[in-house]
């Protein structure tokens, strides 16, 4: 069977839980993400892919969140890890209204919208610059090699608004790709490649041409759902079952939105993040492993 995997957005709180519903399914439902036709990452995902792609388990993973012994994808600049808190609405880097206003706009196309948002990543100063944050990305995965298998960071042009699923062919290095993802505007920098400015941004639904390109038989995504943005994605899947490509979609019970939902970017929550993604991961068990036996 060819399955996609689809790892979506939710920051600090975003990496832990999927890493934590993953590894349920892992150990629960016989999932091996490793061995999919293509892991696509956005925004936190890409981090969580990226890892596995570069062959570490969902076990492993889930380990390391719940012992605290991870590194977060933000520098040491923006605040000590344990004490900083939500770094999108505090401390030095916090984004500004006008950036809170453009990721919860919902008018326009994902286009329209990512080029909004990429004039303000453009023009706005942050803590860090392109090399730096690359680099640490690189030190957080523990490489800065493409790995063999086809994983697809995703991104946004800031200036043209296309969007982009990052593969080695692209000519951009691996962390550099990962970054991009993670580039919220006015947070992080935008990440230059070839003409382009790219940022984490509204995103075009990238399913379908997806599903078409490798003859995908099912989809598993695993994200949470986000208030902010246009959920593009999620649309696309529910009419991808209307073609005949099964689908299963996981993207949080009640426990880590009421607790985590306003904290996102909040590094010291993640080992309890981690556990109630577990915990989501057992409850999808038994779907998953039906998706997986068809």
């Amino acid at each position: 069977m060819n399955l996609g995997v689809i790892l979506g957005g939710g920051g600090e709180v975003g990496i832990a839980w999927e890493t934590g519903v993953l590894a349920a399914l892992e150990q629960t439902a016989g999932l091996n993400v490793h061995a999919s036709s293509v892991i696509v990452g956005t925004s936190a995902g890409s981090v969580v892919g990226a890892s596995i792609a570069t062959g570490k388990t969902a076990k492993e993973l889930y380990a390391r969140e719940v012992s605290g012994d991870v590194e977060s994808p933000s520098p040491e600049e923006y605040g000590d890890p344990r004490t900083r808190g939500d770094i999108l609405f505090n401390g030095p880097a916090k984004i500004s209204p006008e950036v809170a206003g453009l990721l919860m706009n919902k008018e326009g196309t994902p286009q329209e919208q990512a080029r909004a948002l990429g004039a303000v990543a453009l023009r706005t100063e942050t803590l860090i610059d392109q090399a730096r944050f690359s680099t640490h990305l690189a030190n957080v995965l523990g490489t800065n090699e493409w790995p063999d298998v086809d994983f697809r960071p995703t991104a946004v042009d800031g200036i043209s608004g296309e969007t982009v699923l990052w593969q080695k062919s692209d000519g951009i290095e691996f962390a550099a790709a990962v970054a991009s993802s993670l580039a919220v505007p006015g947070l992080f920098p935008p990440i230059h490649h070839g003409d382009g400015a790219y940022i984490d941004g509204a995103r075009d639904a990238f399913s379908p041409q997806l599903a078409k390109e490798k003859s995908l038989d099912a989809i598993l995504f695993v994200g949470l759902w986000l208030p902010i943005l246009a959920n593009n994605e999620m649309d696309a899947l529910t009419k991808l079952t209307e073609q005949g490509i099964r689908v299963e979609s996981i993207t949080g019970g009640k426990g880590v939105h009421e607790e985590y939902g306003n904290r996102l970017v909040d590094f010291s929550v993640r080992p309890q993040a981690a556990e109630l993604g577990y915990q989501d991961g057992q409850d999808a068990a038994e779907r998953v492993r039906a998706l997986l036996s068809e």
